[in-house]
């Protein structure tokens, strides 16, 4: 399996009191908030986008792995025990929900058609 790393020229950071704000952030995740959901996919967008245009150099795709992660973010938050940052959570998340979508699709290349 290839490894990517990701460097972003500047850190993803939520702003200067960025622990409280996380920490509300989280518990409105937390309880399956939309609103706070929505900050939190606007706020990381473009680096997530950018993220998954590693993964997809077709932007079309890379926008839709980026939008099928939303619901994953509200499950994965469930099981946060805040020993990380919430920024390191959701670029995980994007790489499982991209390396998913790779597998579906060599999958639906390599099968028959009926």
């Amino acid at each position: 399996m290839n490894r990517i790393e990701i460097s972003f020229a500047e850190p993803m950071s939520i702003g200067t009191d960025s622990t409280n704000e996380e920490f509300d952030l989280l518990e409105s995740l937390g309880k399956r908030n939309q609103t706070a959901l929505g900050t939190l996919i606007d706020r990381y967008y473009k680096k997530l986008l950018q993220l998954a245009k590693m993964f997809f150099p077709n932007e079309t795709e890379a926008e839709e792995v980026v939008q099928e992660m939303r619901a994953k973010v509200l499950e994965g938050v469930k099981g946060f025990e805040g020993r990380s940052c919430l920024e390191i959570l959701i670029v995980q998340i994007l790489t499982k929900r991209s390396q998913a979508h790779q597998g579906q699709e060599k999958w639906r290349k390599s099968s028959p058609v009926h």
